[in-house]
């Protein structure tokens, strides 16, 4: 960490590691912005939906790329 190298890589692996802890609920959203009645009313509905339909792996959909 002394160096600016170590800081710049431990800042990026820090906000990459924050950013897949942030992602179900981004998925989240994005299916309220979407305005999908189908998939329920609120967040615990949506959020119950992806996991029977997609598993674990439907919260983290898209990630790969922003990552």
């Amino acid at each position: 960490m002394s160096t600016k190298l170590g800081q710049f890589i431990a800042g990026g692996a820090t906000a990459m590691f924050a950013y897949w802890i942030i992602w179900p609920f981004e998925v989240l959203k994005n299916l309220a912005q979407a305005d999908t009645k189908n998939v329920g009313d609120n967040h615990w509905q949506r959020a119950s939906y992806i996991y029977r339909t997609y598993g674990i792996k439907g919260f983290y959909r898209g990630i790969l790329p922003g990552s």
